[in-house]
């Protein structure tokens, strides 16, 4: 007995030859397209992959776990001031390629004294890309993040680098975080140019940062980064739900 769901027909050059214009349609084919590779985690199953590298932690307590049926990842700082936990998955893309991340994350308790990134870094062992979100002084070299940081303010930011020199965009500083609800941060890198996208419960908001010193390095290799930091002495969280990154394959 055949199946109802139709075997499909190879897809290659599919979405340039039909959709040449850019558009909404081009944009919703591209992940079921050959031309491009997808490389997701929604942190189903009983362990986490083995492809993950060791989490980068500091401080008693501080660890990245996954729980059977949750479905989620949890970082935790532990119980120390300026404990961290932060969570890559390897270097296997970059912006001369062409990369399209995407995550859905959520703060599950208080903001009270915490500092958070997720987004994109050229190194998974780092204690945060951003070292200050005051200042923008870093810790990466290359990278695109979103980053809330209460030494600071109670704000997000969308912070780039390029070759060390990190450029804050303040498109959205003024966006408050919520806790226990879940927000999707997606970053598209073109060659050295990036783009920030951020919604939670509501429209996407867009934040550009282009070329020059304002962007990244196109030419280095960036992994998926999330990021969560003590700030004091109280324990904090993040929660990763979904990650995906969508790549031009050739």
């Amino acid at each position: 007995m055949s199946s109802n769901v139709l075997v499909p027909r190879p897809t290659v050059g599919l979405v340039r030859q039909k959709v040449p214009a850019r558009g909404w349609q081009q944009d919703l084919w591209v992940p079921g397209s050959f031309d491009y590779d997808v490389t997701e985690d929604t942190f189903s199953g009983d362990g986490l992959n083995a492809r993950y590298p060791i989490a980068k932690t500091n401080g008693s307590g501080a660890a990245v776990t996954f729980t059977e049926h949750t479905k989620f990842l949890l970082l935790d700082a532990g119980t120390d001031d300026e404990g961290y936990a932060g969570q890559g998955y390897g270097m296997n893309w970059d912006g001369d390629t062409g990369i399209l991340f995407e995550a859905i994350v959520e703060v599950p308790t208080t903001l009270g004294s915490m500092k958070f990134e997720v987004g994109l870094s050229d190194n998974d062992q780092d204690a945060g890309a951003v070292l200050l979100k005051n200042g923008a002084t870093n810790t990466a070299t290359d990278f695109a993040v979103f980053v809330f940081d209460v030494d600071h303010n109670t704000s997000l930011a969308f912070h780039t680098a390029k070759g060390g020199t990190d450029v804050q965009s303040d498109g959205v500083e003024t966006t408050a975080i919520a806790i226990d609800t879940k927000f999707l941060v997606s970053i598209r890198v073109d060659g050295d140019n990036v783009e920030g996208y951020w919604a939670q419960g509501g429209r996407i908001q867009r934040v550009a940062i282009h070329g020059g010193l304002a962007g990244i390095q196109g030419g280095t290799a960036l992994t998926p980064w999330f990021f969560v930091q003590n700030r004091d002495g109280n324990q904090h969280f993040l929660r990763v739900h979904k990650w995906r990154i969508t790549a031009p394959g050739y």
